[in-house]
């Protein structure tokens, strides 16, 4: 039997994404005010449908794999604590915390679940698929992909250059995200440790409810940026992401990341 397309795959892969951001709102109407309830059937929506669409297209074996959960855990922990180091230390200068205000329920809600459950959704589920089986090059998969993530957190502005920013804040961490995926061989610990600690840093230091920032906290997400990108490009060799793979995989070389 013929496998279908790679743009049958990628049309799936929307389908998906298209799916779950316009029936999710309706699933929680249905839920109730329940905080707790409502958060169960918020983040249900990140990983059912993803879990179901390898099932049906892969099969349950190598299904961590493929998301880049497999392994690379602790390798994942230790840079991503490391990188985030400058906004740690900067932000606990700059910050104005309240100690007081500081729990646990802070660090779930504000770094643990958006921090785990984007990027398993974002970056290994829909930047992954298309970059690894629809055949988009990074750059294609890394544009849409920061589209829809830079779009998802538009409701952070109060005000058109606001959420402007914000758009184009969260647009380029998607791309950050996902060349960092990719350049460390599938691992997806590594953007999932650094989307939850820079999330935490800025919820415990209150630098500000949006992800836009000001001077201070970007000059130092600025440094945290600047630290992984040299430190990838210096010891993260051979390259993953070659010129003539930007906008479009050979067949040749999808084969090879299928294999991942």
């Amino acid at each position: 039997m013929k496998s279908p397309s790679k743009w049958v795959y990628a049309l799936l892969i929307i389908a998906i994404y298209v799916s779950v951001k316009y029936i999710r709102p309706l699933s929680l109407d249905l839920v109730g005010t329940d905080l707790n309830l409502r958060r169960i059937v918020y983040y249900t929506w990140y990983i059912l449908p993803v879990l179901l669409y390898y099932w049906l297209s892969w099969g349950t074996k190598g299904v961590w794999g493929r998301l880049g959960l497999a392994s690379g855990l602790r390798e994942g922990i230790l840079y991503g604590f490391l990188f985030t180091l400058p906004m740690l230390l900067g932000f606990a200068f700059i910050g104005k915390p309240s100690f007081s205000d500081w729990s646990l329920e802070l660090v779930i809600v504000s770094a643990l679940l958006p921090g785990f459950f984007e990027e398993l959704y974002y970056r290994g589920f829909v930047f992954g698929e298309l970059y690894k089986r629809a055949g988009w090059g990074f750059l294609l998969a890394a544009a849409f992909n920061g589209l829809i993530f830079g779009l998802s957190h538009i409701w952070q502005g109060n005000s058109l250059g606001q959420t402007v920013g914000v758009f184009f804040v969260t647009f380029g961490g998607a791309a950050w995200f996902a060349w960092l995926y990719v350049e460390w061989r599938n691992n997806l610990w590594l953007p999932i440790t650094l989307h939850i600690l820079m999330n935490l840093y800025w919820a415990l230091f209150e630098i500000e409810s949006t992800a836009l920032g000001g001077v201070g906290a970007n000059i130092f997400r600025g440094i945290t940026i600047a630290v992984s990108v040299i430190y990838t490009l210096r010891r993260k060799k051979p390259r993953q992401i070659t010129r003539g793979e930007l906008w479009w995989r050979g067949e040749e070389n999808l084969a090879d990341l299928q294999k991942q």
